[in-house]
This record gives C-alpha cells, structure tokens and sequence, in this order.
C-alpha cells in the first residue's frame, strides 16, 4: 500500500476565518484502491509540519520515493512562508495518472504537502497576494487544471475537499454562490408527464398547491393534470361524475370566486398564471369548502321545508340532486324535485305500507305489507310490473348491480370466468326479504323489458327462493355473488346468489338481528342484535372475529364505509369502530332519546332521535351543531354532497326539511322556503317565525 501524508495545522490554533480548517477528512474520501498489481493509496493527515510517505507503487505508476516526498514537501512549506504567495506543486507526471477505475471503483491518485496558510488576516493576506505574485504562477496554474482534469473522481473529491478546507469565508461564499444554483433541478419539469402525475398524486391539496406557487412551469404542470384532483376526489369517496363536470362547465368554476350562470368569462380567463381552468380541480375546490361549510358551527345552509299534509310516518327516504322520493305507513309513493321542494308524482298502486325502496335511475322497487313487490317508471310515474310470491310483509330489500368479476367474492365463478372484465351479475338483480321467512331473488327489468302485471302467470323474472331462516327476514346486504341476510331467529346467513346455496349460518347472538351490513373489501360482514352486541363475521371462514361490546340496549342501526363501523343504539348513543381491528374509537353521546336514523361518511355522521338532529365530527367524536331541534320526531335522514334531507314530524305532520351548504362561505344569511301542500312558495326570514305563513310548522 503506498501512502501519501497531508500535512494540516491543529485546528485548535486554525483561524475562525477558515471555517473547514479543523474538519476531519471522511475515511472515504481518503482511501482508494486500484486495479495496478492490487495496490492500494491511502492519504494520511498529520499534526504539526511531519510528512512522511512510504515505498512507492510497483512499476513506477505513482509518486515518489519516501525522501523525495518529505523534501518536496518542506520545500513548498518554506517557499508559501515566505512569499505568501500561491504554493508551487511539483508537477506530476500525467503517465501516473492514467491509472483506470474498475468496476469496484478502484481508483489511484497522488498529492502534496500544503501547509496551513500563516495566521494573518483576510484583507493583508489578500494584498500580500496581488502585489507579490509567484513568478512561476502563470505557467503552474494551467499545469494544476490539467492534472486535476486527469485524476479520478474519487481523487478529486479529496483534493477538493483538502482545497475547500483552506478557503476562508469569502472563497466559501463565491463557491456556494456558484454551486448551489448550478446543482438544483428541476425534476418536475425534465420528467414525462406520466412520471410527473405519477409523483404528484401522491401529493395531498395543500401540498399540490404550493406546488403550483413555486414555478411557472410547475403551475402548469399541476394545474394541466385533471387525473390529479380527479384522483383526490375519489380519494374522498366523492368520485366526479358527467353531471359534476356539466355542472361546473355551465356555472363557469374557477379558483377564486363561487361561480354561478352569471359569473363573467373575463374573471375566469384573467386567472394569473393559466388561462384554461383544471374543471377537476374547480370541482375539488368546490367540494372542499363545502366540506367546510359542513363542518363550521357558524354556517347558515340553506333550508326548505316541505309539508307533505299527511300524519303518517315516512318510513324510507332517497334522493338525488334531482328528485326525492319517500315512502310511507300509508300505501303511496312520493316524488318531490330537490331544487324546489314541489311534488312531482305520487306513485299508487301498493294496499298497504311500503317498507321498504330503492331505485337506480329511472327505476324504483318498492315492498309493502301488501306482500308485493313493484316496480315503477319514475319519469311516467307508473308501475311497470308487479312480482308477487311472498306470503307476508316485504320487509327489507336490495338492488345488486354487475361488478366486475374480480370483485364479486364469488369463487366460482372466478375459477370458471377467463375474462378478467367480465361483470357479476351480468344484469341487475332485486332480493328481497320477508316476514315469511324467505329471501327471493329476481331480474331488475330493464328499459325496453315487457311489463309484467298479470299474476295469473309464472313471473319470468323470477329466479330463485332462498329458504332456511325460521323466523322474519329483517334485513339484507349484499355485493356481487355473496349475500347476507339477518333474521328474527337470532342468526345471519351467507348465500351465494349464484348457486342459491346456503355458505354459513353465523351463530352467536342470542337475540334477534335487526342489522347486517356486508364489508367486501374486507370479506367480511357486520350485524347488530336485541343482545345489544355488534359481532364481526369473517366470510372465508363462517368465524365470528370480532364482538364489539359497549352499548346498553337493542342496536339496530349500522352504517359502514371504507374507514369507520357505526352503530347506534336504544340507548341513546352511537359509537365509532375501526372495521379492521374492531376497536371502539369514539362514543357519540348527547341525545335524549333512543337514535331512529343516522348517517355518516369519511368526516361527519349525522343522528337523528326526538326532538333533535345532531352534527358530529367523526375524526374527533365531538359534537358540531345541532342541525334543527324544533320537531317532534325525526324519522329518516340522508345526505349526500352538499344536501341533506330528513324526514320530521311536528304538530302530528309529516314534513320534509332540506339543508344546502353549497354557498360561499362568509355571504350567507339564514333563510327559509316554506313549501305548502298546494305548490305556494314563500321566504322568510327563519329568525322571525311571526312572519313565517300557516304551512311554516317547521
């Protein structure tokens, strides 16, 4: 091993103006190896002025003998004491530097004593360098550049560290000024554009749009990549539809104001930056606030309060940004538009109560104590086919539509499916549960089907009757192949709509279930039962893994998404689960009575039980509001987006109240639409009832 010794002042006497004088060199930067007959360089530091080297390598390929070495060096110390000049360096020979790397990074190098400069200040070391120039410096400066353009990298990376070790502050401050700037990159601008929105989405909103503030052409970037905040939204569980960009393309969304359909071009085409707004990221922005619009305990939504002129309660409620449709103890179907709050229909035709509804587009199922189960055009506000075959009250049912195959739990027929895009079901299907104990299964009739009204025949749209509950059918869930049903007999049962067969009968409450709700991500399903437990079932195994104990009386409400279980209870509370370990997270408490209806999503559930519909914050379990307090009973609630809708009575009425926080914060004021039975509208201000007409009871 040759060594080549570097002579360094101690850095307790080192000059502050020398900020790197007394670092130690990294082991890396000092030791190399070669591929010349296995030899090896090792740079040595010394204290004080000793040099030293050892034998040189073989075959002349690098340095010198050891005395030759320790008096080159005493030389150049004695000539940099004297003329505080540049130090000479002794030029090497370019042959013994032509040494190559291998593939292990096998490098050689050579260098020389440099002593500390003398301990003088910046300015007089500096004049001392203009006025008494070295002779030779002319002819070795070009020599120095040659020889270090032929070292190799690792060798440069010592002399350079050795180099910037005697530099004072100001040579430091001329280099940073130069290689700071020279080493940034922009990455996001040399990636692809797939790379660039691949890294990007990644990124949360708050991130994205400081991204967007540091450069011109990073705005662009983020601002050009719809994928982007298209993705965001449904990472939200809020993916963007047609009409969500229609929407946003008629009322002109931009980035700073509410937009509307008489927003001006001119606003939107001066945005800085872009002249081309991103509508998935309007949309977005659009949403965000309004998720805060929810969530502020000052916020004023808008309300419209609907009076339906009937006593009876409503017992199922769905809507959309167009209509909303409620169904009743009494035998009649309601459809009101959701902008205005009027009447669009009433579908009758059913000779009892309906229990329960769905309806996917234009088509609505309904189930009644009738024992029936209907099916109506909405748009014509007709029924279209009646399916009969129940023996008792339809009292729960569900509407599956195709998923593809993949993600239809059915191990079936993924064995015998070849096509990866091949949807289950291939068509919608209806199952319907019963208080005769049975589930049965049919086709959702599709537009341009025939109708079906006449009884007298086998219905064709009948499949299949799945049969062993022993007692009523209260509810049912179900997802691609797998279905679950939860019954009156204390059990829930795991059915394959494919086979018709029975998989599991998951034993383990010991009163009636009055909810089941299926986890397909996770295989697996959820029920609540008069033994005031919550059980979680695994569906590979027919196992329960989980009993979620803490509720005092019967749970008959369970609602679940992709991040939090809810339950709610007869005594008065609701809890928060974590799905995936069956952990109790939050218990919501503050009603005065048992909950009837709730609902809840990614950030907020909303109860309703006498009296009172609350507002809570589902990531931290406090309570936000108290959306309405002044009705007697509040009997369903949804919401979805920016509205929500429940179902209330006051004075022994039926009413309707809509809330709206699609409004831009800090412009709103509180207000009201009273909707009466005869289609009058009128505004008041909700503050001042003695204004309100007669039809404002709510």
């Amino acid at each position: 091993m040759h060594t080549v010794s570097i002579v360094r002042k101690d850095p307790k006497s080192s000059n502050a103006n020398y900020p790197l004088r007394g670092t130690d060199t990294p082991d890396y930067l000092s030791q190399f190896h070669f591929d010349v007959n296995g030899n090896e360089l090792q740079f040595v530091e010394l204290g004080g002025e000793q040099t030293s080297t050892s034998a040189s390598l073989e075959n002349g390929t690098l340095g010198a003998a050891s005395d030759n070495a320790t008096s080159r060096a005493t030389e150049l110390s004695k000539k940099r004491q004297a003329s505080c000049s540049l130090p000479r360096q002794k030029k090497v020979p370019r042959n013994d530097l032509e040494i190559e790397q291998t593939d292990e990074q096998q490098t050689s190098a050579s260098n020389v004593a440099m002593p500390s400069p003398p301990p003088a200040r910046e300015e007089e070391e500096e004049q001392q360098h203009l006025t008494i120039p070295h002779a030779n410096l002319r002819d070795e400066i070009p020599q120095l550049l040659d020889n270090f353009d032929d070292l190799p990298a690792p060798v440069k990376n010592y002399v350079m560290f050795q180099l910037l070790r005697r530099c004072n502050r100001r040579n430091l401050s001329m280099v940073a000024d130069i290689v700071v700037p020279a080493l940034r990159c922009d990455l996001l601008s040399i990636f692809p554009l797939e790379l660039a929105t691949k890294v990007l989405s990644h990124l949360d909103y708050k991130t994205l749009c400081a991204a967007s503030q540091v450069s011109k052409s990073w705005n662009s970037i983020v601002e050009s990549l719809g994928a982007i905040w298209k993705g965001l939204s449904e990472s939200h569980q809020a993916p963007v539809t047609d009409a969500d960009v229609a929407r946003a393309t008629e009322q002109k969304w931009d980035y700073t104001t509410w937009g509307s359909e008489d927003t001006d071009p001119s606003i939107v085409e001066s945005t800085p930056l872009y002249s081309k707004i991103n509508l998935y990221k309007s949309i977005y922005r659009r949403r965000h606030l309004i998720r805060r619009n929810w969530m502020d305990p000052n916020s004023t939504p808008d309300s419209t309060c609907i009076r339906t002129g009937r006593e009876a309660v409503i017992t199922c409620l769905q809507f959309d940004d167009d209509i909303i449709v409620t169904a009743s103890e009494d035998p009649w179907i309601n459809v009101y538009d959701t902008k205005t709050g009027r009447q669009r229909s009433r579908l009758e035709g059913h000779t009892g109560g309906v229990w329960a509804l769905q309806y996917v587009g234009d088509t609505l199922v309904s189930g009644s104590i009738d024992r029936t189960v209907r099916i109506w055009n909405i748009k014509e506000a007709r029924c279209t086919h009646i399916f009969t075959g129940h023996v008792s009250t339809v009292r729960s049912l569900s509407i599956l539509t195709p998923v593809p195959m993949s993600h239809a739990m059915c191990a079936t027929a993924r064995t015998e499916s070849t096509d990866p895009d091949e949807m289950y079901p291939s068509r919608p299907l209806i199952v319907t549960g019963s208080r005769d104990k049975t589930l049965r299964v049919w086709k959702l009739p599709l537009p341009g089907e025939p109708e079906w009204l006449d009884q007298s025949t086998q219905d064709p749209y009948f499949m299949k009757s799945l049969q062993g509950h022993s007692n009523s059918v209260r509810a049912v869930n179900g997802y691609g192949d797998t279905l679950v049903s939860g019954s009156y007999d204390t059990t829930v049962r795991v059915w394959s709509i494919n086979t018709g067969k029975c998989k599991f009968v998951l034993s383990g409450h010991h009163k009636r279930v009055y909810a089941a709700v299926l986890d397909h991500q996770r295989n697996r399903c959820i029920s609540g039962s008069l033994d005031w437990n919550v059980r979680v079932w695994c569906l590979e195994s027919g196992s329960c893994l989980y009993t979620l104990e803490g509720h005092t009386s019967l749970v008959g409400l369970l609602d679940l998404n992709r991040s939090w279980l809810v339950s709610a209870a007869v005594d008065w509370t609701l809890r928060v689960w974590d799905p995936e370990t069956g952990g109790n997270i939050h218990k919501l408490e503050g009603h005065a009575e048992a909950i009837s209806c709730f609902q809840h999503d990614e950030y907020k559930v909303v109860s309703g039980s006498a009296k009172c519909l609350k507002l809570w914050d589902i990531r931290t379990g406090k309570l936000v509001k108290d959306l309405f307090t002044e009705c007697e009973s509040i009997w369903q609630v949804r919401f979805s987006g920016s509205k929500l809708v429940a179902a209330v009575q006051k004075d022994n009425e039926a009413y309707l109240r809509i809330l709206d926080f699609d409004y831009e914060p800090g412009t709103k004021t509180e207000k009201t639409v009273y909707v009466g039975n005869e289609d009058d509208i009128k505004v008041e201000d909700e503050l001042d009832t003695a204004a309100a007409p007669d039809v404002a009871q709510s």
